[in-house]
């Protein structure tokens, strides 16, 4: 036994950004939107057999030079990006729904759905 077979060796995308303990991805295998390279880190999804939900961490690579990272939560039906500095408030939200029913949830929704065609 070595001591990397003890202690898992840190990885990195291209850009230099460390694995969370939570990314599933090879990064020696580039991905590609389009023609653009995408360095993520992607957790595994919360129910088996499904791809969501699950957090990705999105580096993209532009003509213009590299975009700052976002933080993106995904979900079957859609998703959210953020910021780096507004991970944090997406993570209490998150947070927050843990005590709330599934009809209470699906109540939010259509608020948030009623909120958007207010200001469309």
């Amino acid at each position: 036994m070595t001591v990397s077979d003890i202690i898992p060796q840190a990885r990195f995308n291209r850009h230099g950004s460390q694995c969370p303990a939570w990314c599933q991805i090879d990064h020696a295998k580039l991905a590609y939107n389009g023609e653009r390279p995408i360095d993520t880190h992607i957790s595994a999804p919360m129910a088996p057999g499904h791809g969501f939900p699950r957090v990705v961490v999105s580096q993209f690579s532009t003509v213009a030079g590299d975009r700052a990272p976002e933080v993106q939560l995904q979900g079957i039906a859609g998703f959210v990006m953020v910021s780096a500095g507004m991970a944090g408030d997406l993570a209490d939200l998150v947070e927050s729904l843990a005590d709330c029913t599934p009809q209470r949830l699906r109540e939010l929704a259509a608020e948030v759905r009623a909120a958007a065609s207010v200001i469309a």
